[in-house]
C-alpha cells in the first residue's frame, strides 16, 4: 500500500499532519515510511477522531445502535431491496441488520466488505500511529473524548 493520504499544515513554527481515513490494512502492506515514523515520533501530541477501544466498549453504543423498528419499516422498499442485495453481496444475512439503525447497518456492511477484501481493521493506520505515539509517551487525545460522545 502506498503512503496513506496525508496533508501537512505549517503555521507559526508548528506542523500538523492530517491523515485521511484508512481503517484497515492487508497483510504485507508496507506504508510506514521513515518520514511518517519521524513525523509521529517527533510529535508533542496525537489527536484522533475517536478512541475506538473506548467506543466499542461503550454501553451507549448499544443504546444508539439498536432501532425501535425494523429497517424494512424505516427504508423505502427500493432502498431496502438494495440493502438486502448489498448485504448478500458481502456475505451478511440481511435479516441480521433489521434491528439496527441505518448507520450501524452501514458499518456492518463496510466491515464485511473490507474483511472480504483481506483488510484487517485491527491493523489500521490509526492503530499503528497510536501505537507509535504510546511507545514514545506522546499524549493521545480524541475529538470524541469518551464513550459519552457517541
Amino acid at each position: 500500500m502506498p503512503e496513506p493520504p496525508r496533508w501537512v499544515v505549517e503555521r507559526d513554527g508548528s506542523r500538523v499532519h492530517l491523515f485521511g481515513e484508512t481503517v484497515g490494512l492487508r497483510a504485507g502492506d508496507e506504508w510506514l515510511t521513515d518520514e511518517l515514523r519521524a513525523a509521529v515520533t517527533s510529535s508533542r501530541v496525537l489527536w484522533r477522531e475517536a478512541d475506538r477501544d473506548e467506543l466499542s466498549a461503550s454501553p451507549l453504543l448499544a443504546t444508539y445502535a439498536l432501532a425501535g423498528e425494523p429497517l424494512a419499516v424505516r427504508l423505502p422498499a427500493g432502498d431496502h431491496a438494495r440493502l438486502a442485495a448489498a448485504a448478500w453481496g458481502v456475505g451478511v444475512d440481511p435479516s441480521t441488520l433489521e434491528g439496527l439503525n441505518p448507520w450501524v447497518a452501514g458499518q456492518v456492511l463496510e466491515s464485511a466488505f473490507r474483511a472480504g477484501a483481506g483488510v484487517d481493521g485491527a491493523h489500521g493506520v490509526d492503530v499503528a500511529i497510536a501505537g507509535l505515539a504510546r511507545s514514545r509517551g506522546i499524549p493521545i487525545h480524541s475529538e470524541l473524548g469518551d464513550a459519552r460522545a457517541v
